[in-house]
């Protein structure tokens, strides 16, 4: 006997961006929903009376509409965490902010893997988002194949989401613990979430949660929501860089358990190396933790042993960086001096900085040698530098831009 679902509610969220608002609405408002469907629109208090008319306005023709409006400024983490408390009252939400937009295919990808992982206790979550950056090692992000339709990662999604009862329950069970205890436990926190501003986002506090807990989302593997980027509480300036393709076909979706798939990562966008284990025998003697973008602390390291990008004194094996993604490697068993396996103690480059060349772009970001130079060029043409600085400094200045430029828009984040 099939087991009811209560169909997730959908909790739009909004704050002073009336256009982004309208977008997301419409998005929403053209996708396909197998039920009647419940859409509650939450704006935090704002000046902004465009927004709550957007709100007020919106035709929902797909069942039954609220509109939740703060008299107080409650700010991003607060506004996102009482939309996650209405997991009690509607026991299962999908939350989407207004800089998101949807796939015709989101509700019907949410209540499929709904149905799949609501009693697994590996997950704390489910993404209607595909990941696709790695924000700690400022590189993109790919995981490995498996033939099926998702992949696991320690890293809660904020750009559409999909909350059980139990999910949200939970978190909140664990951040009743003593706070000095979950804190003391930072060392395991990727570098660049430790900078985060956990006044504005509710993210770390969730990381932790996840890392603690040994908690994962559930990631479809293409996008059903992408990210606009708008300028507001995450980004400074309007960026890109976390636009996906969606998915818009009709499809079967291929699931799998936690426990059988290969396709696990951790905090830090690295595979588990039980994972790596099953598809390659050539490291299962060797306790390991894995750093393939090398932008690890090593105090997060708890094992002996270093499967990483930094440079080491003494490799005990080394592998080429030419396939992808990059764990394809090591399965291949590639030949080169990109990877290695490492005892810690000889790591050389212990920082957990980014380090960006050339070589590094040309792998992650398929560029040509064509691409390189036209960016030299109209790099040196915008600033006036052609007269002041040598060929090679001029390509270190501008990798050293592009580093700090990423690095700020982040820690802004």
């Amino acid at each position: 006997m099939n087991e009811l679902i209560t169909p997730p509610t959908i909790v739009a969220v909004g704050y002073n961006r009336p256009h982004d608002l309208k977008r997301l609405l419409h998005s929403l408002g053209r996708s396909i929903y197998p039920n009647k469907t419940r859409l509650v629109i939450s704006l935090d208090q704002n000046d902004n009376k465009d927004t709550l008319a957007v709100a007020e306005t919106f035709q929902w023709r797909h069942g039954d509409k609220e509109i939740l409006f703060s008299e107080t400024r409650l700010g991003c983490k607060n506004h996102i965490r009482r939309c996650g408390d209405l997991a009690e009252t509607f026991e299962n939400v999908i939350i989407l902010e207004d800089d998101i937009f949807v796939s015709p295919q989101f509700y019907v990808y949410a209540l499929d893997a709904l149905k799949f992982y609501r009693h697994d206790e590996n997950i704390s979550g489910i993404s209607l988002y595909s990941h696709g950056f790695n924000e700690t090692a400022l590189l993109p992000f790919t995981p490995i194949q498996d033939r099926t339709d998702v992949f696991f990662l320690q890293i809660p999604s904020s750009w559409g989401e999909l909350w059980t009862q139990k999910h949200w329950k939970d978190f909140q069970t664990w951040q009743q613990q003593d706070k000095t205890a979950q804190k003391k436990r930072d060392a395991f926190l990727p570098v660049n979430v430790r900078a985060w501003n956990e006044n504005s986002t509710w993210e770390v506090d969730f990381i932790r949660y996840m890392i603690d807990q040994n908690k994962y989302f559930v990631y479809p593997r293409v996008s059903y929501t992408t990210n606009f980027g708008t300028v507001g509480t995450h980004f400074p300036e309007n960026i890109k860089l976390h636009q996906r393709p969606l998915q818009y076909d009709t499809k079967e979706f291929h699931f799998i358990r936690f426990e059988e798939s290969n396709a696990v990562y951790d905090a830090n966008c690295e595979i588990l190396p039980e994972c790596l284990n099953r598809l390659t025998p050539l490291l299962q003697q060797y306790d390991y933790e894995v750093d393939l973008y090398g932008v690890k602390s090593m105090e997060a390291c708890r094992k002996d042993f270093l499967l990483t990008s930094k440079q080491t004194r003494s490799p005990i094996l080394s592998f080429g960086k030419e396939m992808k993604p990059h764990e394809t490697n090591l399965v291949e068993g590639i030949e080169g001096r990109d990877i290695f396996l490492s005892h810690k103690n000889d790591i050389i480059e212990a920082d957990a900085t980014p380090h960006f060349t050339q070589k590094t772009f040309f792998y992650y970001y398929e560029m040509m040698t064509q691409h390189y130079l036209i960016l030299q060029k109209d790099y040196m043409d915008r600033l006036d530098l052609a007269d002041h600085f040598r060929a090679i400094e001029i390509l270190k200045f501008f990798f050293r831009t592009v580093k700090i430029r990423i690095l700020d828009i982040l820690k802004k984040k």
